[in-house]
């Protein structure tokens, strides 16, 4: 049976429910009032594995700006060490 969240409008608290779908005498858990409505959640989304959809032009880029970043950090380093020469 799936979880099903909800949010109680009267007394505001948000509770889980396992129940089936064709469930309709559904009350809140902390006060019991039937003024409920269904949440949606991210968590209760059952979604497949995609294929492999990375392009020959997106691999390309994403190579490029690791390689960018390493001329930054390498730069950045060169520049730490010569500070730190400096400050002994």
């Amino acid at each position: 049976m799936p979880l099903y969240d909800y949010g109680c409008k009267s007394c505001t608290k948000e509770f889980e429910l396992r129940h089936s779908h064709t469930e309709s005498n559904i009350k809140c858990l902390y006060c019991g009032s039937s003024e409920i409505s269904k949440l949606l959640r991210s968590s209760n989304i059952v979604t497949k594995s995609l294929p492999n959809t990375k392009t020959e032009e997106t691999s390309t880029r994403v190579e490029q700006e690791i390689e960018n970043k390493k001329v930054e950090l390498k730069k950045t380093k060169q520049e730490l060490l010569k500070q730190a020469k400096n400050d002994k």
